[in-house]
């Protein structure tokens, strides 16, 4: 689901001032990145996740000669192996549609808005890789934010890092709410982070909806 603000950002940069690490999994394409404020600071070492070619390819001709973004082209989840990616279509009401694509065993804000008898786009079903984070985190990730529709829970699940500010969607229209929102708040809880603020956003009905959730350590900071 695409729409969200950037104050990710903003509060790592409080917290941390100039980070040296970030990852961002589940980009889509480089006009949406959460981490745009930091693409300009070579100091900042960028990591991408985003497991559809077309938005890869994007981000790969956008961000050529940028050597501290590194693209990664595979879905980030419990296990190695392949998965079916959901991709809704392109189409003239809603040319972000792809945004929303989902794994096929997700519970997503996709799903959320078909059972709720909205108007919902024809899928295309694609084939990607699946790894851990845990495979790509070596432990100095200073900010983290994850919009996977329904998956945020496997890479919380298998991060190494314990980063300052974690964003993570959590709900969306049509009443979705995360499939693992109890483990995510559990976790959250043991590792010592607090809820800084929740992001609000308009969509068609004009009306806001929560969506992400920005969390910081809380044990670092008094």
């Amino acid at each position: 689901m695409r729409a969200e603000g950037r104050e990710f950002a903003y509060v790592l940069m409080e917290r941390v001032g100039r980070p040296t690490h970030v990852v961002e999994v589940g980009t889509f394409c480089p006009s949406d990145l959460q981490v745009l404020p930091f693409v300009y600071d070579t100091k900042c070492r960028i990591q991408l996740f985003e497991p559809q070619p077309t938005c890869v390819h994007q981000l790969q001709t956008t961000y050529k000669g940028f050597p501290n973004i590194e693209i990664n082209e595979v879905a980030i989840g419990d296990s190695y192996g392949q998965a079916t990616l959901c991709v809704p279509k392109h189409w003239r009401k809603n040319p972000e549609a792809g945004a929303s694509a989902f794994m096929e065993e997700a519970v997503s804000p996709f799903q959320a808005r078909k059972n709720a008898g909205r108007p919902v786009e024809e899928l295309e079903y694609l084939h990607v890789e699946i790894y851990p984070i845990s495979d790509y985190d070596d432990g100095t990730i200073q900010g983290l934010t994850i919009d996977t529709e329904g998956f945020e829970w496997f890479v919380l699940k298998h991060l190494v890092s314990r980063p300052e500010v974690i964003a993570v969607e959590l709900r969306g229209p049509c009443d979705y709410e995360n499939p693992y929102l109890a483990e995510i708040e559990q976790w959250m809880a043991d590792e010592g982070y607090v809820m800084h603020q929740e992001e609000e956003v308009k969509y068609e009905s004009k009306t806001s909806v929560v969506t992400d959730a920005v969390y910081v350590k809380e044990s670092t900071h008094a």
